[in-house]
């Protein structure tokens, strides 16, 4: 059996074969050096054990490394602070509005209580004008003949 570790690189779309080496160890130390570097996007080691008897190759990335992830994974942490500060704005905002409510259903009914008892006092009023004006009709009425 043969082994050998490619380092591959993301370069405007694709990955391309930057280097092979024998040692896991030197792979993964110069892929890591790579990656520290602003110049590729992404970079992969692909660990190839050829088989000799049974003419076969398996592959297998063992290492990868990107920039894109690095940055993605700090906007979702990012996200995640965001969401969360929004969460509890909307709790708080929802607290005051049902103490707001609250206030506002007291003061409603409060009103609405007041409305019907000066409602009860016009109607009261005009029984009270319609008798009297009754009772003065039918006394005129009365005198005239």
């Amino acid at each position: 059996m043969i082994v050998s570790y490619e380092i591959h690189t993301f370069v405007k779309g694709e990955w391309k074969i930057d280097s092979i080496f024998d040692s896991r160890d030197l792979a993964l130390s110069e892929a890591r050096r790579i990656d520290e570097g602003t110049r590729y996007s992404g970079v992969r080691v692909v660990e190839e054990i050829f088989d000799e008897g049974a003419q076969t190759v398996n592959a297998r990335t063992i290492f990868r490394g990107s920039k894109v992830a690095k940055e993605n994974a700090e906007a979702l942490e990012q996200r995640k602070q965001v969401r969360a500060q929004v969460q509890a704005r909307n709790a708080k905002k929802k607290v005051e509005k049902g103490h707001a409510a609250k206030k506002a259903a007291v003061k409603k009914k409060k009103k609405s209580f007041q409305a019907a008892m000066v409602m009860i006092f016009f109607k009261t009023m005009g029984i009270v004008v319609f008798g009297v004006g009754l009772i003065l009709g039918i006394r005129y009425l009365a005198d005239m003949l």
